[in-house]
């Protein structure tokens, strides 16, 4: 994670996944020890109420907190150096920062992945749904919306209705989703 020694995570886990859980504590203690790592049980909500997971897990995040990056577990960064990059965006403009997403080899119009200053969740309250979409519209309307085209986000996205290859994939363990740098 180069410069950055104060980067925290925080996972929301369905409470019938403990195994997911379990291998994501496990890998992250093993691979990077001085990351600090909190995980939030809950009642499974499904993707539609994804923004529903957040306003739980944002409150959990250290009040010195300055930028929460929305990372789902089907996406690899492929960017070297993306937290420095990503921190200079926040530092130079304040606002919601949309990553470059592609998926099946296409750059998708309306990027999935996002960060925005812990700030912005301290003024709204919450975040609406969908919140992609939420998000950039709160963005544009407050002339606060960026693209940030110089960090590139692989989405793998995985049928959620097809259990068995939800099961084989996590048979495989975890898997690095960015490259540090």
């Amino acid at each position: 994670l180069g410069e950055f020694k104060d980067i925290e995570i925080i996972i929301a886990c369905d409470h019938d996944d403990t195994n997911s859980r379990d291998e994501i504590l496990s890998f992250t203690a093993n691979a990077y020890p001085d990351l600090k790592i909190t995980c939030l049980t809950c009642e499974r909500m499904g993707y539609g109420k994804i923004n529903e997971y957040f306003n739980l897990m944002i409150p959990l995040a250290s009040s010195n907190s300055e930028m929460i990056l929305f990372w789902g577990d089907d996406y690899s960064m492929i960017t070297e150096d993306w937290a420095t990059i990503l921190y200079n965006h926040y530092k130079k403009s304040f606002g919601v920062y949309f990553l470059r997403v592609e998926r099946n080899g296409e750059i998708l119009p309306n990027p999935t992945s996002f960060a925005f200053p812990k700030k912005w969740f301290n003024i709204v309250g919450s975040l609406g749904n969908p919140i992609d979409s939420w998000l950039a519209e709160v963005g544009k309307r407050a002339g606060c919306y960026y693209k940030v085209n110089d960090l590139l986000v692989i989405e793998e996205r995985m049928s959620l209705s097809d259990e068995t290859q939800r099961d084989t994939e996590a048979s495989k363990g975890p898997r690095t989703k960015y490259n540090t740098g």
